[in-house]
């Protein structure tokens, strides 16, 4: 027999390299097995009133992703995305915010994740009466979000076209494509590593490389299940629920140069427009398209030039009106201000309803926003959301181009004229990194 043939260091060598291949296969095996695990799951739940689950928790995420990127404004809004840049021309910000969220290598739905941002006011798009009051307007912003479980169903019966059947059938293909991919990589990985001496290496080498197949193929499955649900409309309804907590703190304080009258000196005032939202919003798409429903509460550190509440003057308005203090006003360099100078508590009460039709990527929105105590002005802004997307479907950047109404009810400025109170803006959402699970 061969066997015999060979010395005993040989025959010692190929049986433990059987052994190293054996024992790799059944870390391949382990992997792919776990992803047929989490597949039949979703099979074996029954259905419950003729509609059942279509996709595994992951592909869930995935989907969802898809399906909330259509809107995005800034910083307290909902996004998926590790990191995204928004602009809003209304009032000069940009922000940028960062998720850290931190990927899970189960199958499991995202419950929560952080964000933190910063903003800042580009001064070189303001008024220029603006340009100094503002000019401390930097602001870190800090949210968290929980979500409540995001359910995708199919419907089971033949008056539904047997979503969930095909639907599984399609996972099973999915599945099938994956394993077969990850099974050909994990052999030619193999195959490499034969050529590579040392067993430590090897072993760091394995290590790193089945770890991210692990991962890999994790992601692959669900993001297959995600196009394929997308590309085929094979399910009943996506819903979900979210609330969020934001807190908005100002990096430097604001200045301003008031006098309380013509008569009265100058003196230097500030602000640290401190602010708080709690908002929770409900989402739901079927096939007649879309929805997000927004109901928010909010707080923030008001001050009387923020609420209009101030008369911007220059040095020939102030002269002109017999103003005394000219030699300060001769020496300040930015915007200067007629009146008393108050800081107080706003809260707000808002509501936002956003429709997007099916398949479309052009929605529209209305939002409006009541401001109570001192400053009690009624804010409506109707919004054309836009969202446009890459090669492979998935949303690349949205726009809202709004027509915000301030102070409807005249509360504030009653003699205004209501043209003064309209104002065309756009915002612009920008995600620049990946999805964050």
């Amino acid at each position: 027999m061969v066997l015999k043939k060979l010395k005993p260091t040989a025959l010692g060598l190929m049986m433990g390299s059987l052994c190293v291949s054996a024992l790799h296969a059944q870390q391949i095996d382990l992997i792919m097995g776990k992803l047929h695990t989490v597949s039949d799951s979703v099979a074996r739940v029954p259905c419950n009133q003729n509609y059942g689950p279509v996709l595994t928790n992951r592909a869930v995420n995935m989907l969802l992703y898809e399906k909330t990127a259509t809107y995005l404004t800034g910083l307290t809004d909902f996004s998926l995305r590790k990191n995204y840049v928004t602009f809003q021309t209304n009032t000069n910000e940009i922000a940028l915010g960062h998720s850290f969220y931190q990927p899970q290598k189960s199958d499991r739905l995202v419950r929560s994740f952080f964000v933190a941002g910063i903003s800042a006011v580009v001064r070189s798009a303001l008024p220029d009466q603006l340009l100094h009051a503002m000019s401390g307007n930097l602001a870190a912003t800090l949210k968290q979000t929980w979500l409540g479980k995001t359910t995708v169903t199919g419907g089971c019966s033949p008056a539904t076209a047997s979503q969930r059947q095909l639907m599984d059938a399609s996972r099973a293909a999915v599945l099938q494509t994956v394993e077969a991919h990850y099974r050909q990589a994990a052999h030619e990985f193999e195959e490499q590593l034969s050529t590579v001496a040392s067993d430590s290496v090897k072993n760091a080498l394995r290590k790193t490389f089945y770890d991210n197949l692990d991962y890999n193929s994790n992601q692959d499955f669900a993001d297959g299940q995600a196009q394929a649900l997308l590309n085929t409309n094979y399910y009943h309804q996506l819903t979900t629920h979210w609330t969020s907590l934001s807190l908005g703190i100002p990096l430097m304080r604001q200045a301003y140069t008031v006098a309380e009258n013509y008569s009265a000196s100058f003196a230097r005032q500030h602000s640290y427009p401190l602010s708080m939202v709690l908002s929770h919003t409900r989402f739901r798409e079927t096939p007649r398209g879309r929805w997000f429903v927004t109901v928010g509460l909010s707080a923030y550190l008001n001050n009387t030039f923020t609420s209009n509440g101030l008369l911007y003057t220059t040095y020939g308005d102030y002269t002109a009106h017999g103003g005394k203090d000219t030699t300060a006003l001769a020496s300040q360099k930015g915007a200067a201000y007629i009146g008393t100078f108050q800081r107080y508590v706003t809260p707000v009460a808002s509501l936002q309803c956003i429709y997007f039709p099916v398949d479309s990527h052009v929605g529209i929105s209305l939002a409006a926003f009541q401001n109570f105590f001192t400053y009690n002005a009624l804010t409506v802004r109707l919004g054309i959301p836009v969202v446009l997307i890459d090669k492979r479907g998935s949303p690349a950047i949205n726009f809202e181009f709004r027509l915000n109404y301030y102070d409807v009810a005249d509360k504030v400025l009653p003699d205004a004229p209501r043209s003064t109170k309209l104002m065309v803006g756009v915002s612009v959402g920008v995600p620049v990194s990946k999805v964050m699970f």
